[in-house]
């Protein structure tokens, strides 16, 4: 077994190189720590290397480009580049927020400009934006939802001893009509706004002002808004949408698992959407149900930082490898149930107890039986449970000079037990998981899976497994293994 070659191969894998975790440990970081994270997470997004050869792609019957996150990104930065206004459609939580503020921080950085969400900074922050424009990127967020259109146009100044009549007006279109003043204005829930709202925002897209002042040049605007009327939306103007580049943010999956692979988002939740995306990912509620939670990314998120509270709370769940209590499985059961509905948490659930259920005796025991395994989601399951073991395994080997004691010899031939058994869309599969999850230790997994002294059958049929797993990574990507 050649070890370089197998370990090249895995590196070579497209997918890889942008999916080396951060790590699992839920402990409380610093701000230095959270943004280093954060900016790995956009770096999953930002990367447009693909974006110009994903081609034109309609969504549904809609004469609408169709945004995977990846081209979203792409298309923002364009707008706000050439400044033209774009509109983003989709459903909600799926995240078009989040990735216009994204974009924002970036250019901040490119720029040396501090970053700034207008709503939710000090009021001296916003005194001394205005005071000194040139030293922040600001976005400015607005909801349409919660507008009337004297906050765009402003309201008489009743103080005025003058013969004409003045106005004033609200402090971020002061802002954004200086000349040095940079950011993107964020005009969000579009079509949940009242008709004089759409008929005030005529002046903000084309006229690119408000209230009589010009926008700084720098300025770039985006909208967004969700499409159709099972929200209870209100059509935009096609006078309004005309003034528009635009299209629509759908369902990707695939694109928000980089992103939550570096985000820190709880491992168990992103090896649960893994494991049925199409099911996992987003659940609109049912007709009539309006009032039902429902999952979306944005709900994973909240999930993921309860879960790191309550896994903090009870000193469990530092590594996905460790066992919960079963009080801590329901705690989490009911708060996922609070974010994304009752039935999803359910699932979810049941998920956690399939990881909590599997010991390594058991799986060497029973490998022969995985060729023929119908549930993928229990099969997930061990392969993630197994990752996160041998993870442990690994550096607690490495740390005693590649000498493991009984125990850790069990995990590393219950893994390869799995990969000798797995069907081979799984094997491939498999490595993937084990390699996302050791990083820069998979090279000495690798070698110990070669040379390590445990089972010398097991490991006899490892090697005889290797050449299958190397001719997979040759011709493709892990594919329809969910």
């Amino acid at each position: 077994m050649d070890v370089k070659e197998i370990v090249q191969k895995v590196e070579d894998l497209a997918d890889d190189r942008v999916e080396n975790l951060v790590g699992d440990e839920h402990v409380n970081r610093s701000e230095e720590e959270k943004e280093e994270m954060e900016r790995k997470a956009q770096a999953a997004l930002s990367d447009t290397s693909a974006s110009d050869s994903e081609g034109i792609t309609l969504y549904k019957d809609k004469k609408l480009q169709a945004f995977s996150y990846k081209t979203l990104y792409f298309h923002i930065q364009l707008w706000y580049d050439t400044k033209r206004a774009g509109l983003i459609y989709g459903d909600p939580g799926l995240g078009k927020s989040t990735i216009v503020r994204n974009v924002c921080e970036k250019i901040a950085r490119s720029k040396g400009k501090i970053f700034i969400n207008w709503s939710r900074c000090p009021v001296d922050v916003q005194k001394d934006a205005i005071l000194n424009p040139s030293k922040y990127f600001a976005l400015i967020d607005i909801r349409a939802s919660g507008m009337e259109p004297t906050d765009l146009a402003g309201i008489p100044d009743i103080s005025s001893v003058k013969d004409y009549l003045e106005t004033k007006q609200p402090k971020w279109v002061w802002f954004m009509s200086q000349d040095d003043a940079d950011g993107i204005l964020f005009l969000d829930e579009l079509n949940h706004g009242h008709r004089q709202v759409s008929n005030a925002l005529h002046e903000v897209v084309l006229d690119r002002g408000a209230g009589g002042r010009k926008f700084s040049d720098n300025f770039g605007i985006i909208a967004a808004g969700n499409i159709g009327s099972e929200w209870g939306n209100e059509s935009i103007p096609k006078s309004l949408t005309n003034r528009f580049a635009g299209g629509v943010l759908i369902q990707d999956p695939v694109g928000w698992l980089k992103y939550a692979r570096k985000a820190n988002i709880d491992k168990r939740i992103i090896a649960f959407i893994e494991s049925n995306p199409e099911a996992n990912f987003y659940r609109k509620p049912a007709e009539g149900e309006d009032d039902e939670q429902f999952a979306t990314p944005r709900q994973f998120k909240y999930l993921s930082e309860a879960m790191a509270h309550v896994f903090n709370k009870y000193d469990v769940g530092q590594s996905t490898g460790q066992r919960l209590p079963d009080n801590v499985i329901d705690i989490v059961g009911r708060i996922a149930a609070t974010e994304c509905g009752g039935e999803w948490a359910q699932e979810f659930v049941t998920y956690l107890k399939h990881m909590q259920s599997f010991n390594v005796h058991d799986i060497i025991k029973t490998a022969p039986t995985f060729s023929n395994e119908k549930q993928k989601d229990k099969l997930h399951a061990l392969m993630v449970y197994l990752a996160a073991q041998i993870k442990i395994t690994i550096k607690s080997i490495k740390s005693h000079n590649n000498t493991a004691t009984k125990d850790e010899n069990k995990v590393v031939e219950a893994v390869g037990s799995m990969l000798t058994h797995l069907p081979k869309d799984w094997k491939l599969a498999c490595m993937h998981e084990i390699k996302r999850e050791l990083g820069t230790s998979f090279v000495d997994f690798v070698n110990y899976l070669a040379d390590g002294n445990y089972d010398s059958k097991i490991k006899s049929d490892v090697h005889n497994t290797m050449p299958v797993i190397i001719g997979i990574m040759k011709k493709e990507e892990p594919s329809n293994t969910k």
